[in-house]
């Protein structure tokens, strides 16, 4: 599940007694070239959990992708050993992984991953194939940003 940071923040500061930072302003995300219609990662997800700075930004990112290998690497390898339970958490992991980066496509694709795990390997490689194609983006645009 996506985290709503704001929620999270007020909720911790009400817990430890202080008060959430300010909801981050629009001139605080990165701008881009790109027309918004091609922009795969929603960046004031980003902003949310870096508020701003570019070394935390820099790690999440990161870490991000670190992530996302070793999910498509755990999907094809479920795929290949016909281990659907395997598939089904790989692409659940990807999935909270994109939805709190706010690659909201390829979290889509990730949710229809992980119901698909006890479909036919045809089926599982058509939903690779969109996987990897929506990630191709979501990576490229986040290297770009560096």
């Amino acid at each position: 599940k996506p985290l709503n940071f704001s929620e999270f923040q007020s909720s911790i500061a009400r817990w430890v007694g202080g008060q959430p930072s300010p909801e981050p302003l629009s001139s605080d995300i990165p701008k881009t070239n790109l027309s918004d219609s091609f922009i795969p990662v929603d960046l004031s997800r980003l902003n949310e959990f870096t508020e701003g700075d570019k070394d935390t930004e820099n790690m999440v990112i990161n870490l991000f992708l670190e992530t996302a290998y070793e999910s498509f690497d755990r999907l094809k390898c479920a795929q290949l050993l016909e281990e659907s339970e395997e598939w089904s958490k790989a692409a659940h992991s990807l999935k909270g992984a994109s939805g709190n980066l706010g690659a909201m496509a390829l979290h889509a694709i990730c949710a229809d991953a992980e119901y698909k795990g006890t479909g036919t390997s045809t089926e599982k490689d058509v939903i690779l194939s969109c996987l990897y194609s929506e990630f191709s983006k979501v990576e490229t645009y986040l290297k770009s940003l560096n």
